[in-house]
């Protein structure tokens, strides 16, 4: 396969061709990603947007809160740079004299000719963009690392066409943003292993690039660990060669993380006490639990994660989704023969990352972001490896004409996502429901009080509908009703949404607030007491 390419590589079509479609396909992926910008409502997205607007109140350029570092702060803040610049000129420029009062003129959201949903829009679309970005450092991580070109693609592609990347990538929210700079992290690292007379400038970036990780999120602070592994490796390297290499860098690097650090979140500095406060209450939180997401610390977690990693993270449809994470194992394989310093740099972060999340109390899958661009770099690799070994013959071209099918069907349904997210004012509740109740003459259901409202006059006329738990086999529920709060996540395939849009997986995010109609089995129902227990 490589050496194909290098073969092919001296031809300036084919060569301009390699970059041009990866940049095709990440427009793409971007597209899709405003496609469904105007979604509702998040969690995070109004203490972002207060947070905004108290500063504006008091001067005070801090996010006034850390439970997030403040990169996602100031990325939110940043919609607004217009407009705090137009406000600075005109005092700057002004004739102002004793006692002239100063008047506050920067626009705030929900203020002026800009409503709050206008600047959730807009801060959602620098998110996707930002989160975005970690499909060109995939992209060029496998390429300099690999030196295939397919591979490189095929890495880029598989990240960008995850649904759970795609609309995580839309939330105003520093997960995406992390996988972002951890990947950026691992990129500068390969350059400065593959460039051995600038390999000192590209490990200070990595360190630079693992303190704004850290600052977006504060276990991304583990991104340091490759770049002093990297620097150990160098160092031994150069030892072998006679080189000079000096134990003095690591203070440097050290050094750098920390000022990357302080710069994306100066609040730990300026305000400390607040700031070791806010940190110790969220990890509280997520050593006791919090509502829909938790979980039992330890193996049981390691297990759930290992299942979304492996059946939901690369694809909606989950035979898809399965075969992209066993080429990880092959493509594993393939990496070990770089020697196990090289595979000891990439997989350090995301392993220790798997295990830290996996000794928690909280399971919220999005904390795995960071993981995905690694294991899409691993399944490239997998797959290049599985070709060349298939050699030059007609199996070998099925199986990555098979494999090219899958991601368009992964982007084809990232389109349909995005598309019921655009219609989703126009959904017909009533009319999904009933269809659904009608379509499975097998099977006998309870209705909530919710969805009994919502089908006044229909509900009894569907010969499958029962009151009676102990004849029932699906609970029929509004996910919005009193009992919500109640119901658990993280389990692959609990729920059927009948009708809704797909902005969200809703087997990991049941406490989601925007409505659906949705179906479970009546043991899981009572399991999760909504409905009383009893045969």
């Amino acid at each position: 396969m490589k050496n194909m390419e290098h073969r092919h590589s001296a031809n300036p079509l084919l060569r301009a061709a390699s970059f041009l479609v990866p940049a095709a396909v990440l427009i793409f992926f971007v597209w899709v990603g405003y496609r469904g910008i105007d979604f509702g409502s998040h969690w995070d997205e109004t203490q972002q947007v207060d947070s905004v607007r108290e500063s504006f109140r008091t001067g005070t350029l801090l996010p006034q809160m850390y439970n997030y570092p403040s990169v996602t702060y100031y990325l939110t803040l940043s919609r607004l740079l217009p407009d705090i610049w137009a406000t600075v000129r005109d005092v700057l420029s002004s004739d102002i004299g004793y006692g002239t009062p100063v008047r506050k003129e920067i626009l705030t959201p929900g203020t002026g000719t800009m409503t709050e949903n206008d600047f959730l829009l807009q801060v959602r679309s620098i998110f996707i963009v930002v989160t975005l970005l970690s499909v060109i450092w995939t992209y060029l991580l496998a390429l300099l690392w690999r030196k295939s070109r397919l591979q490189a693609f095929i890495a880029a592609a598989l990240l960008g066409s995850s649904w759970e990347v795609s609309y995580h990538a839309r939330w105003i929210a520093p997960d995406g943003i992390l996988m972002q700079f951890g990947v950026l992290t691992v990129l500068f690292l390969i350059a400065s292993m593959e460039s051995p007379t600038r390999s000192r400038f590209w490990l200070r970036c990595a360190a630079c690039a693992a303190g704004v990780a850290c600052g977006t999120k504060y276990p991304g602070g583990v991104m340091l660990l490759p770049a002093l592994l990297t620097y150990a490796y160098l160092r031994k390297r150069a030892v072998a060669a006679a080189a000079p290499r000096t134990w003095t860098e690591y203070p440097v690097l050290v050094g750098l993380f920390c000022l990357s650090f302080f710069i994306s979140t100066p609040g730990a500095l300026l305000q400390p006490v607040y700031f070791v406060y806010e940190v110790k209450k969220q990890m509280a939180i997520y050593r006791a639990g919090w509502w829909s997401s938790t979980v039992h610390g330890g193996p049981e977690h390691f297990i759930l994660n290992v299942k979304y990693l492996s059946l939901v993270l690369f694809s909606h449809y989950w035979p898809i989704a399965l075969f992209f994470s066993l080429m990880v194992l092959p493509g594993a394989v393939s990496l070990g023969k770089d020697g196990i310093p090289r595979v000891a740099i990439f997989l350090s972060a995301p392993v220790i990352w798997l295990l830290y999340l996996s000794g928690q109390n909280v399971m919220a899958v999005r904390n795995l972001l960071l993981i995905a661009p690694f294991m899409a770099v691993l399944s490239a690799e997998g797959i290049g490896f599985c070709g060349r070994i298939l050699k030059k013959s007609a199996v070998r071209t099925a199986f990555l004409t098979a494999v090219f099918g899958l991601l368009v069907l992964n982007a084809a349904w990232l389109v349909h996502a995005a598309d019921t997210i655009r219609t989703r004012t126009s959904i017909d509740y009533r009319r999904s429901t009933y269809d659904y109740l009608k379509g499975h003459p097998g099977a006998t259901f309870l209705l909530s009080d919710g969805v009994r409202n919502l089908l006044p006059g229909s509900a009894g006329a569907v010969l499958n509908v029962s009151s009676d738990p102990g004849k029932a086999q699906e609970f029929v529920f509004l996910s919005n009703e009193p009992f919500h709060l109640k119901l658990i996540g993280n389990r692959r395939g609990r729920y059927s949404v009948i009708a809704g849009d797909y902005d969200v997986n809703f087997d990991y995010y049941p406490l989601w607030m925007e409505p659906k109609v949705v179906a479970i089995t009546v043991p899981e129902a009572k399991e999760m007491s909504l409905l009383p227990a009893g045969p």
